[in-house]
């Protein structure tokens, strides 16, 4: 009988150590779902908004199949997978980039814009198909309007076409997390109303029951802005994350908070010495705020000065290794970007991509017509528009990429 009274004991011990964890808050062990993140490890991240060159963001809104800058919807599909989901267009003229970004060792896409009267399931569905994780985003529109169009809007992300999935009660399994705008300061959003919104966000998505291990941030400029200070001297992005992690009302959802950065500075300012510290900005902002970091945007532009042949290389690098051995710490990096942007290729600001675009004249174009959006409730635009599906070239980005994520 001394194997059941071994049994015996070890289930009494069992629950001794779930009474004890539950009331000490050491709860990690027993409840991964709001201590856990959905981040692999490590990540490789990428950027992604590749539309072709008949696209421009000041014009997007006038055609549907570029309103909203929603490249992760179903209509675009012959750029980003294997099937077109257009009436006037057929499997082979389709690009493919999440099998491209794949086999480059990707396994995080960073999404911009989303739309959501929008399908997605057919993105998210390939995202995971491809063990690919996703931050979905919410555009800069929607947290600039007031709470009355947030309670309207926040509650329509939360099914089986947006953030949820199959059944739409709980998040997608390819969603990591939420980043809700993009830069809100250099766009001149009032970024404490961002951070309401945030709130207000997160708590909906409680309120619908969809799990609390998906981390949710606000993307920032990697730009100093004042107190608080490190020893006297101003380090970039914390003034806006002191404000993100003190506000009121994030205080109730602050284990759901990431603290995103874009940046483009060196391996060793990262890592090794900011603002000649002798301490790298990540352990030293880490060791300020104690929330993990997600570089929502890292790389820095071919036409930079200070831009090398391995110079993105070891950022990657550095952040892959760090993220390894502090791994509570930094959820990873996501390159700027997967392509230049189209409408601005041949800038720096257009300049950033591991490819760069074709022109008209060498995409398959694709026009689109009613039955393309019969799901899309009432005229959203002025014509229906056309989808270019352009060649991409690779550039010397590409090969970085490829070096610190394969």
């Amino acid at each position: 009988m001394e194997w059941s009274k071994n049994l015996i004991y070890a289930v009494a011990m069992f629950f001794v150590t779930v009474f004890i964890s539950f009331y000490s808050g050491n709860f990690s062990s027993l409840h991964a779902d709001t201590k856990a993140n959905l981040f692999p490890t490590p990540t490789k991240g990428m950027c992604y908004e590749a539309f072709g060159p008949n696209y421009n963001p000041s014009t997007a809104n006038i055609s549907c199949i570029y309103f909203g800058s929603d490249i992760a919807r179903k209509q675009t599909g012959a750029l980003w997978g294997t099937k077109p989901y257009l009436a006037n267009s057929t499997d082979s003229i389709c690009r493919n980039d999440l099998k491209t970004m794949s086999d480059m060792g990707a396994n995080l896409i960073r999404l911009y814009d989303w739309d959501p009267r929008n399908d997605h399931s057919q993105f998210l569905n390939a995202c995971q198909n491809l063990k690919i994780k996703v931050v979905v985003p919410i555009s800069n529109w929607l947290p600039s309007q007031n709470k009355t169009i947030w309670d309207q809007q926040i509650p329509n992300y939360f099914n089986s076409r947006n953030f949820g999935n199959s059944t739409g009660t709980g998040w997608h399994p390819a969603i990591a997390g939420v980043v809700i705008t993009n830069e809100p300061i250099l766009n001149s959003l009032n970024y404490d109303n961002v951070i309401k919104f945030v709130a207000n966000f997160i708590q909906t998505s409680r309120e619908k029951k969809f799990h609390k291990n998906v981390l949710v941030g606000i993307p920032v400029s990697f730009a100093k802005g004042g107190k608080p200070y490190f020893n006297g001297i101003d380090m970039p992005c914390w003034n806006l994350f002191n404000k993100l992690l003190k506000a009121p009302s994030i205080t109730p959802y602050k284990s759901q908070i990431m603290l995103c950065a874009n940046t483009y500075n060196s391996k060793s300012y990262l890592y090794s010495n900011a603002e000649s510290t002798g301490k790298g900005w990540v352990p030293l902002t880490y060791q300020q705020f104690k929330a993990p970091i997600l570089f929502t945007e890292i790389g820095l532009n071919r036409k930079d000065p200070n831009y090398t042949q391995t110079f993105i290389q070891e950022q990657l690098n550095g952040t892959i290794e760090y993220q390894k051995n502090n791994p509570g710490e930094l959820l990873g990096p996501c390159v700027f970007q997967f392509s230049d942007k189209v409408w601005k290729e041949g800038t720096t600001e257009g300049s950033f991509g591991a490819f760069s675009h074709g022109t008209m004249k060498d995409s398959v174009v694709i026009n689109t017509g009613q039955s393309d959006y019969s799901y899309w409730p009432g005229p959203p635009c002025q014509r229906h528009g056309s989808l270019a599906i352009d060649p991409l070239t690779k550039k010397s980005i590409y090969n970085q990429i490829i070096r610190a994520y394969k």
